[in-house]
């Protein structure tokens, strides 16, 4: 009777001559042929002329695709927008947002006015103001000068207000008029909320805007119905496709008891540009 370890011999002892004689049948492998004595051998890649210039003409051979180096990231750490700059109009609207909410916290912190202001805030009063400054061109280093006029009127809670600058040896103009809602003047704050139209136009670039805006001043120091302080007209300008913010500031300076200095700037967005302007003004109140 056969047992499991004898069928085991037994399947060895003829599996073992059948490889070895299988082993022994098979050929050895072919070597690679060397293409540099046999360069037609078929195993071997096919190689193109180089380019040479012959009597029959020219003649070209295969180019090599250019290797190009392997992009590496960048190793700066901040943002990365236009081949890594911030767009100058994002920054702009960054401070448009902060000069915006600004007030609102300094407006609640502040104490209330006293009589002499809130008699001030509703009487009614109308302010006339004299412009001249410069404005950057679009697409280029040059600043024009601007002259123009500035205006409001206003009776306690409500207001109306206007401007108009112009370039007399350029073709840009900024208009610009205003309905105001003004809270109670605060020790140290007064401001309004304005809704209105302004148009800006660079030669045959003009924009229609509805605009939104917080025109507002920080007083500093007073002088009888006058004072001292910081103004700022941060706003959202709201076109037919899209939209721009514009930011005014200046310093008002009181020089006679109704009659105010002023000196400042303004940066605002027309499309894709980021533009400055400088300006100084004489104001009277009655």
């Amino acid at each position: 009777m056969l047992t499991y370890s004898s069928v085991r011999r037994l399947a060895l002892a003829l599996l073992l001559p059948a490889a070895a004689f299988a082993q022994a049948a098979t050929p050895p492998p072919t070597p690679p042929p060397d293409c540099d004595e046999a360069p037609d051998h078929p195993d071997c890649p096919r190689r193109e002329p180089p380019t040479h210039f012959g009597g029959g003409g020219l003649h070209v051979g295969p180019v090599p695709a250019p290797q190009l180096p392997a992009s590496r990231p960048s190793s700066s750490g901040g943002s990365s927008l236009n081949g890594g700059n911030i767009p100058g109009e994002a920054i702009l609207a960054v401070v448009v947002v902060a000069a915006a909410a600004l007030p609102f916290i300094v407006y609640a912190l502040d104490e209330p006015a006293n009589d002499e202001q809130l008699r001030v805030h509703h009487a009614p009063t109308a302010t006339a103001e004299l412009i001249a400054g410069g404005v950057s061109l679009p697409r280029s280093s040059h600043v024009a000068f601007t002259a123009g006029l500035r205006g409001a009127v206003s009776y306690g809670a409500i207001g109306v207000g206007g401007s108009f600058h112009t370039a007399p040896l350029s073709s840009f103009h900024d208009l610009q008029a205003d309905f105001r809602l003004r809270p109670p003047p605060r020790q140290h704050i007064e401001g309004a909320l304005s809704i209105g139209w302004r148009q800006t136009a660079f030669g045959p670039d003009s924009r229609d805007y509805f605009e939104l805006s917080l025109p507002h001043r920080y007083v500093f120091a007073r002088k009888g119905n006058q004072g001292f302080g910081l103004e700022l007209r941060p706003a959202l300008l709201v076109a037919r496709q899209d939209a721009d913010v514009s930011l005014d500031a200046g310093f008002s300076i009181p020089v006679f008891e109704s009659s105010t200095v002023r000196a400042g700037g303004r940066v605002f967005s027309f499309e894709t540009d980021v533009h400055y302007a400088v300006n100084a003004g004489f104001s009277t109140s009655f």
